[in-house]
C-alpha cells in the first residue's frame, strides 16, 4: 500500500505524472458502526461520494486511484 505522496515521487523518480487522485470508500463515521447502522452508514456515504475529488476525501475515504501519465 502507498500514500498519494509516494506514488508521487515514484512517478517522478520514473519520468511518470501523476495527474490527480480520486478517493473513494468514504465513511461518515468509524467503521464499527457500519454493522449496527448499515442502512444509515451507507446512505450517508454514498452522499459523500463528491468528495473523493476533493482534498476533503483524503481524510475521509479509505481508498484511492492515482492517476498517472506517461
Amino acid at each position: 500500500q502507498y500514500t498519494p505522496q509516494e506514488i508521487e515521487t515514484l512517478c517522478r523518480k520514473n519520468r511518470l505524472k501523476l495527474k490527480h487522485v480520486i478517493y473513494y470508500h468514504p465513511h461518515p463515521f468509524p467503521p464499527s458502526f457500519a454493522g449496527a447502522f448499515p442502512h444509515t452508514f451507507n446512505r450517508i456515504a454514498c452522499d459523500m461520494e463528491p468528495l473523493g475529488y476533493t482534498p476533503i476525501g483524503a481524510t475521509l475515504c479509505s481508498s484511492f486511484i492515482a492517476v498517472i501519465q506517461k
